[in-house]
């Protein structure tokens, strides 16, 4: 295993990729209040197409439910701040803006609100991407 992606994957933690992307989609969807079935639903086509890329095991209906159920309960933005964090040091540039691009597609598929737009614009600008 390439020994940045072995750091990588410790530095996830307790929170693996898909479930970090799971949240990261579901966070920045659910910005402008309303997470809608049409966001979920391309959540979970975004993931299925990476856990499929990843060869993961990981059940995807269980993660998109288990990611939307631990939201409901604590939205924990901390979370959120070192999956950002995490994908900036270990990704490159094409993968995060692969990721932003999805992102994009994802909170846009029920009409880009006002404030999804601004949060998006922040990932960008995190990620160098701007």
């Amino acid at each position: 295993m390439n020994k940045d992606i072995k750091k990588m994957l410790n530095a996830l933690g307790d929170y693996s990729l898909e479930y970090r992307m799971c949240h990261l989609l579901s966070f920045f969807a659910a910005s402008d209040g309303d997470l809608s079935q049409t966001e979920i639903e391309h959540i979970a086509g975004y993931l299925k197409g990476m856990i499929e890329g990843l060869g993961s095991d990981t059940d995807l209906e269980s993660l998109v439910v288990g990611c939307i159920n631990d939201m409901q309960k604590d939205v924990n933005v901390e979370l959120l701040k070192e999956s950002i964090a995490i994908f900036a040091e270990y990704l490159p540039s094409k993968k995060l803006k692969e990721i932003a691009d999805g992102v994009e597609l994802v909170i846009g598929s029920d009409e880009l609100s006002e404030a999804e737009a601004e949060l998006l614009e922040c990932l960008k600008k995190d990620w160098g991407l701007v």
